[in-house]
């Protein structure tokens, strides 16, 4: 793991495992099979930790992500073939960010940054692939928030994108799917959430399409959540 001048972190061995370590920077990951565990990330800039284009298979778990409430700080996490568990997000513009093939689970997304120019989602695919988010807890209170979970199409076409057994809380909106230039995302299964009320507008907006949801509950009164 090299430091450059910029204070950015680059794994560039295949394999590498970075255990117990508190990295004051961004992490940039160019190499398959990285594992980041026991650790904690500060950075105020843009991604935290990003996977690079054609690297695979990274795993951050029992780690925690600080933005250091730098409102122009964007993902968490960017951008495609990774894993994120038991992962404590925090203090950043937005959660993490998805292309393909991304796994996030019993991790907690939170205390999002607020800014003048912030659209804040707590989660946010704007093009993605075989994503699942199952069994987090995920609030956007933020004073710019948007959605807690947001799938739409802007940069590319969504399929296979499956949110279960998750906490949601704040938001405009818990769940926004949306059709914006790629047609309307395939795949979305909304199933087994709790979603606390205390969205805008609503729990969901599907904007242009339909999606798969059942078994969302308010997390107040139990009562069934409508997609429709």
């Amino acid at each position: 793991m090299n430091l450059t001048a910029d204070a950015e972190f680059q794994i560039t061995e295949r394999g590498a495992v970075i255990d117990g370590k508190d990295i004051r920077g961004c992490v940039s990951i160019k190499a398959d099979n990285v594992k980041i565990k026991r650790s904690r990330i500060r950075c105020e800039s843009y991604f935290p930790i990003r996977v690079y284009e054609g690297f695979r298979n990274a795993v951050i778990e029992d780690t925690e992500i600080d933005g250091l409430n730098s409102g122009t700080t964007n993902a968490a996490v960017g951008f495609e073939y990774y894993t994120l568990r038991r992962v404590n997000i925090h203090s950043l513009g937005e959660g993490p960010h998805m292309g393909a093939d991304v796994l996030i689970e019993d991790s907690y997304v939170h205390d999002l940054a607020s800014c003048d120019i912030c659209h804040n989602d707590a989660i946010q695919s704007s093009g993605a692939r075989n994503v699942v988010l199952r069994h987090n807890t995920f609030i956007n209170d933020a004073t710019g928030k948007n959605a807690v979970v947001r799938i739409a199409t802007e940069q590319g076409d969504s399929r296979n994108f499956l949110v279960a057994d998750n906490l949601l809380a704040g938001g405009n909106f818990a769940v926004q799917v949306r059709s914006q230039g790629n047609g309307f995302p395939v795949g979305v299964r909304v199933l087994n959430n709790r979603i606390v009320p205390t969205w805008r507008f609503g729990p969901f907006d599907v904007t242009d399409g339909r999606i798969e949801a059942s078994g969302n509950f308010r997390d107040d009164t139990l009562a069934p959540l409508s997609a429709e």
